[in-house]
């Protein structure tokens, strides 16, 4: 929950929600292309999550327009997390990818992908020293 707004995703219903946390009214929902599972991040006005349908979504938080989305190579349930700028998240194509938060373009630019050998990334990466973290390189 951020500024009294409770952002969530609806599960097999494809969508993204936002509610007014006082009243529980609407605010907006996104609809992606598959189900939710995800849970968002929210930063700078911005709430990054990802869906089923293999993209990792940025939706302006307070209209829930589209901002970008980027497409890995499965479904991604796990929840992004955004730190210095770049928002990781972890797909069931057994990568991590880092993207820029703040690209304004439809699509965005894969930095860097981090490999694992065997099972998929559907938990939320932890960043727990994040002036340590290896930046994402071009």
């Amino acid at each position: 929950m951020v500024n009294g707004v409770a952002y969530f995703g609806g599960g097999e219903d494809n969508n993204v929600y936002a509610l007014n946390a006082s009243t529980g009214a609407k605010l907006w929902s996104f609809t992606t292309g598959n189900s939710v599972e995800s849970s968002p991040a929210v930063a700078n006005g911005v709430v990054y999550i990802g869906s089923a349908d293999q993209n990792i979504y940025a939706l302006n938080a307070t209209t829930g327009a589209k901002l970008w989305n980027f497409t890995t190579g499965a479904i991604v349930e796990s929840s992004p997390t955004v730190a210095n700028g770049v928002v990781y998240n972890g797909s069931w194509d057994y990568n991590v990818y880092c993207t820029e938060r703040e690209h304004r373009r439809k699509a965005v630019e894969l930095l860097e992908r981090w490999p694992r050998g065997s099972g998929s990334h559907t938990s939320r990466p932890l960043l727990s020293h994040v002036e340590d973290l290896r930046p994402c390189t071009r």
